[in-house]
């Protein structure tokens, strides 16, 4: 409650964790806010941290595990705001075995060529914590196996790292669907690569259909492209209709 957890709020995380109950509070609980405190600023984030999972860190092995991980990704030059970020977008993600967190971040630098100086290092990283690198592999052996090229592959996972979270299905689909049938080089794609990011047959296959049809009755500009009107939001794309 000192917090501001109350109500509902209160009633979920003490449902999620009813270990909390079985933990020392000047041993464990008090040590684990005020880590979290140090690290996000304020109770609000950390609130914000907790409700988003299980409260991972009311355990000494958590708290020393959370604390490695920290000093691991400060070594890889990450600021505490950026670590603050990834934090609060992926609480458990920080609780990995050190080990492999520290493997996979090589990986991003050394393997994919994303810089650790780029806001997208973390992002990337994150993305193939769980992921093997034969996994990594097969899904650039399915650009290669449409003329993208290394350095081509290496820019789109800089720019858009969750490229690589996408299955080999979809990442198929999606270039069979933008270099096949409407023609689209590896160069126009990386400039949109956005697209990558959206659904394709809830959103830009529709939305590409509806297109087509307002250019026949010539009801917009022929310059007006897919990329404009697929990043839309549903509310913009209805007012545009």
């Amino acid at each position: 409650q000192e917090l501001g957890l109350s109500g509902s709020d209160l009633v979920s995380l003490i449902k999620k964790n009813p270990e909390i109950f079985g933990s020392g509070l000047p041993t464990r609980l008090l040590p684990g806010l005020d880590l979290l405190k140090k690290l996000l600023g304020s109770d609000e984030k950390v609130i914000a941290v907790i409700n988003k999972s299980r409260w991972l860190y009311v355990t000494t092995s958590s708290m020393k595990r959370l604390s490695t991980n920290i000093s691991l990704l400060q070594t890889f030059g990450l600021s505490n705001e950026r670590i603050m970020k990834f934090m609060l977008g992926n609480p458990e993600k920080l609780m990995a075995d050190p080990k492999l967190l520290q493997s996979r971040l090589s990986y991003v630098e050394e393997k994919l060529g994303i810089s650790r100086a780029l806001p997208s290092f973390i992002h990337a990283a994150s993305v193939v914590l769980w992921s093997s690198d034969s996994e990594v592999e097969k899904r650039m052996k399915i650009f290669k196996s449409f003329g993208w090229s290394d350095s081509e592959i290496s820019l789109l996972f800089r720019n858009q790292p969750y490229v690589l979270n996408k299955s080999e299905g979809n990442i198929r689909e999606k270039l069979e669907f933008f270099m096949k049938e409407l023609g689209y080089t590896p160069a126009y794609l990386l400039s949109c690569n956005t697209f990558f990011t959206l659904s394709l047959n809830k959103r830009v296959i529709p939305r590409n259909t509806m297109l087509k049809i307002l250019k026949e009755k010539k009801l917009v500009k022929d310059k007006l492209s897919l990329i404009t009107i697929a990043t839309y939001s549903e509310v913009r794309f209805l007012e545009f209709l």
